[in-house]
């Protein structure tokens, strides 16, 4: 009995996908810290302590920035469905 009440439950939630605004957030988060690894590992090549803090620094408010801009994307996702930057972000991300 347990195996089948197992299984009804997989099958049920594998029926229910993610909401789009969270999708868009996922991907573009995901986009943002793979572009940001390659900043960092150029950060970490650079000769002069001074130049390799500055530009460590650079990386980390790119972060802050493209966090920020994702959450933008996916609030708007969620105010506005319809909306021009949730469907263009849905373009973007999905």
């Amino acid at each position: 009995m347990r195996p089948l009440i197992c299984l009804i439950a997989l099958s049920l939630l594998a029926g229910c996908s993610i909401d789009p605004a969270d999708r868009v957030y996922a991907n573009c988060v995901s986009r943002l810290e793979a572009q940001l690894a390659e900043a960092e590992s150029a950060a970490a090549g650079q000769d002069n302590a001074a130049a390799k803090m500055i530009a460590h620094t650079a990386v980390e408010s790119a972060r802050k920035i493209g966090v920020a801009a994702c959450e933008g994307m996916r609030d708007s996702c969620r105010e506005n469905p319809e909306g021009s930057i949730c469907k263009a972000a849905i373009k973007t991300y999905q």
